[in-house]
Parts: C-alpha cells; structure tokens; sequence
C-alpha cells in the first residue's frame, strides 16, 4: 500500500472515530447537525444540479439533470424539515453499510488464521460487534432519540477501530 492511501485511510478512520465519539457525548446536538449538515449539503447539490442542467440544456427541455435535481431537492428537504424520518434513513443506510463492512472484516479474520497470526480473533470479535450493531439499526426501527445516536456513536468507533487494527494487521502480514 503506498503512502498516500495509507494516509488517507488512517485519516478517515480518525476523522470517523472522532464524529462517533461526539455522537457518544452530545448525541442531540448531533442529530440536529447531522439533519441539517446532510440536508443543506443535498439542498445544494439540488441547486448547482439544476444550474447545470440549465447551462448545458440547449433544447430546454426538463432534462434528466432536472429530475435528479427535484430528487435531491426532496431529500434536503426531507433532511431539514423531519428529524425522525432522516434518521431512521441514516440508521437504515448505516446498518446496511455495517453489515456489508462486517462481511470484509471477517474474510480480513480469515486470511489472518490462515497466515497463522493470533489477531484474527480480534478481528473477528470487532466484526461480530459490527454485525451486532447493524442488524440493530437495520431491523430494529428507532426514533431519533438519544440512544439511536449513541448506538451510531458506538458502532461508528467501533468501525474505526476495526479498520486501524485491520491495516496495522496487514501490515504485519505483509511482511
């Protein structure tokens, strides 16, 4: 793995630990920044969408770059204005990303015990956790309440976790 990539892996598996720690210790404040963070940001997309669209329609006609803008519009929107239904969303999309990120680590457990190192055990507790953690928010429909974000708080360190002792056990093996 080169440097670059190396970097940048550690740096987001920081920058995730770090925002699921602030969803541990100010779980309200960070469901709202999280609404409206994500809702603003589509709100925006919505418009530089339907900008686009227009400069480049020669026709004008309603383009697909118009439709893609009212759907992300819609969705800002949804962000903005309906707390309880964006984070069921976000509880949703996390739990379907956990379990697929469960599935990674464990085949990551797996080269480990065939190379014979000991931290495959490890490896395989974190993703159990992770699995844990998203069939929870996946199945399990939460209002946005305070123990919805620490739950996403939790999971989200833990992933951050699993992923630093993933690359520093790569990094063994691979030497």
């Amino acid at each position: 793995m080169n440097k670059n990539a190396r970097n940048v892996w550690l740096g987001i598996s920081v920058f995730v630990f770090l925002m699921g720690l602030c969803m541990i210790l100010w779980a309200e404040t960070a469901l709202g920044v999280l609404c409206y963070v994500t809702g603003g940001v589509l709100v925006a997309a919505a418009i530089v969408q339907a900008l686009l669209q227009w400069k480049t329609a020669k026709d004008g006609g309603a383009g697909n770059g118009y439709i893609s803008a009212m759907l992300l519009l819609l969705f800002g929107l949804l962000f903005l204005l309906r707390k309880d239904a964006a984070m069921q969303f976000w509880g949703f999309l996390l739990g379907a990303l956990l379990i697929v990120d469960c599935l990674f680590k464990g085949g990551i457990a797996m080269q480990l015990k065939k190379a014979g190192k000991k931290a495959w055990v490890r490896t395989i507790l974190v993703a159990a956790a992770l699995l844990v953690c998203g069939v929870l928010m996946l199945f399990v429909p939460a209002e946005p309440t305070a123990n919805h974000i620490v739950l996403i708080g939790i999971a989200l360190c833990l992933d951050a976790i699993a992923d630093v002792w993933a690359f520093v056990d790569c990094k063994r093996l691979l030497k």
